[in-house]
């Protein structure tokens, strides 16, 4: 297991990297949780490509658990910085977003 950061060395991310993820990613770090893999493949570490039109993304889909309680301090730190954040069973998440094929097929899962 791996602990769980949403930081990268890669410049383009750098430059995309909102309030609200460096506030989930000191959270995180603070909370010194841990992530495993989706799924238990031989493509776990292998990135899923999705293209839009003007820009890729490359996904790695990992799970963290946490408890009502960290669920209730990281939507207190996000509300703080006046970021809307709503928790989404997959079901509600599937049903009421938007979401692109490849986000579909990970929460899917």
């Amino acid at each position: 297991k791996k602990v769980l950061s949403t930081a990268s060395e890669d410049k383009a991310f750098e430059a995309e990297y909102t309030t609200a993820e460096q506030i989930v990613d000191k959270w995180l770090t603070a909370e010194q949780l841990t992530i495993a893999p989706v799924q238990q493949t031989l493509l776990d570490e292998a990135p899923i490509k999705h293209s839009l039109t003007h820009f890729h993304w490359y996904l790695t889909p990992q799970t963290v658990s946490i408890t009502a309680k960290q669920a209730r301090a990281l939507s207190s730190a996000l509300t703080v910085a006046k970021i809307d954040f709503k928790w989404l069973s997959k079901k509600n998440a599937q049903d009421n977003l938007g979401l692109p094929r490849a986000m579909e097929k990970i929460i899917a899962v």
